[in-house]
């Protein structure tokens, strides 16, 4: 039985606010989307009404991974929103009240324009034909709501790039040490092979993220996450299966941001 393709595009823009799921008046991000995001991007490109795709984007026919392509800073800005305790407050007769919020930008600025954030997406899905709206809305890049970073007020762009065929994907042994490209769970990270050097350069944050929603929008499950400040991919032994791919003469290794087992690291088909 053959396994499920992965399909690979790039989300772009210039701002991104990937609000963590338990912040109260002050509005943080994430530095790169969590699983409950890409799933809600890839919904608002078929055009699926909201909290109707939880179930068909959840861990049982949606897998997705994440690698951060530009090393990514965060800044504060505040936010003047209307004062709103009941539906007769909209028309501001309570005033504004200033929320902190987060933003996420490009590290490295560039003096002639705008630096933009890239981040890699790998997805695939169980459902076949939902798998080929995936990929035919991506190539022809007809999205029936326009991708955005976490807000609506951060407009980006999602630029196809390849296919990869489940055949072709090659699997790292579980314990084998390697270099992983995208952001991974610390719960797929071996006990004690995370490689860790003062002089390395390496700057691994932890976030602890959602996961997924049931029906209706409580959570359900969270995870803790592990990436490296700079974009340079995490060096350890891992639990997990660790598929390396060949992308445009480039070989990438990505695990999952859902967990899988040695068995199902790609969908049947």
């Amino acid at each position: 039985m053959s396994k499920s393709s992965i399909l690979i595009c790039d989300l772009e823009g210039t701002f991104a606010h990937f609000r963590k799921y338990y912040t109260n008046s002050s509005s943080l991000s994430y530095a790169f989307p969590p699983p409950t995001a890409i799933a809600g991007l890839i919904a608002g490109i078929l055009g699926l009404e909201r909290d109707s795709y939880y179930d068909m984007f959840s861990s049982k026919n949606f897998y997705n991974a994440v690698e951060i392509l530009t090393p990514v800073r965060k800044l504060i800005q505040t936010v003047n929103y209307i004062y709103v305790i009941s539906p007769s407050d909209v028309n501001k007769v309570k005033g504004s009240t200033q929320v902190p919020f987060e933003i996420v930008v490009n590290k490295y600025s560039n003096k002639e324009k705008y630096s933009k954030l890239k981040y890699r997406l790998y997805l695939t899905h169980k459902d076949k034909a939902k798998y080929k709206e995936i990929k035919n809305r991506l190539i022809n890049e007809k999205f029936v709501y326009p991708p955005y970073l976490g807000v609506s007020e951060c407009l980006g762009k999602l630029k196809f790039v390849g296919e990869v065929n489940g055949d072709d994907v090659a699997i790292i042994p579980c314990g084998e040490k390697t270099k992983v490209d995208t952001v991974c769970s610390i719960d797929s990270i071996k006990k004690n092979s995370l490689e860790l050097r003062l002089d390395s350069g390496l700057r691994y944050v932890k976030e602890i993220m959602p996961v997924e929603f049931d029906s209706g929008r409580y959570l359900t499950l969270s995870k803790s996450y592990l990436y490296e400040q700079e974009g340079n991919g995490i060096y350890a032994a891992f639990n997990v299966p660790v598929l390396s791919i060949q992308i445009k003469d480039q070989t990438k290794n990505i695990v999952w941001l859902q967990e899988v087992s040695s068995d199902d690291y790609l969908f049947s088909c």
